[in-house]
């Protein structure tokens, strides 16, 4: 429980000002590449304060200068704080539609080029049978 509150302090503590400095200098300049790599130092810092050990191997079989896709089946809230920060360059993310009609928040994660994804009921009615 205390490595939980470390890591939610750490998030608490470095995410608003990271967001309130962050996301309006990305709207300005249009990039958000630095935002991204502060954002992935800041998730990176709050795994190290919780005391999270992460063994990775298999770096080097992962083609320089090409997409790939990485996929996690997210068994806690801890995945996407624990691999993204690990992946080589900027990682693009799968997240609900919702999200992407928060104020300011939104037009960031489509400057990020996230990918919205629709779930519920409509969803379910376009899915092939």
């Amino acid at each position: 429980m205390f490595a939980t509150l470390k890591l939610v302090f750490v998030y608490l503590a470095l995410g608003p000002i990271t967001g309130i400095i962050g996301i309006p200098y990305t709207l300005l300049v249009g990039d958000v590449s630095r935002l991204y790599r502060v954002a992935m130092w800041i998730t990176n810092a709050g795994v190290r304060a919780a005391g999270i050990k992460i063994d990775i191997s298999g770096v080097e079989n992962i083609p320089a200068g090409r997409s790939c896709i990485f996929m996690s089946n997210h068994v806690s809230n801890l995945d996407p704080p624990v691999t993204i920060p690990l992946l080589p360059g900027r990682s693009s993310v799968l997240l609900k539609q919702e999200l992407m009609n928060i104020p300011i928040l939104g037009k960031a994660m489509r400057l990020a080029k996230f990918v919205p994804v629709e779930r519920g009921a409509a969803a379910m009615l376009l899915r092939p049978v």
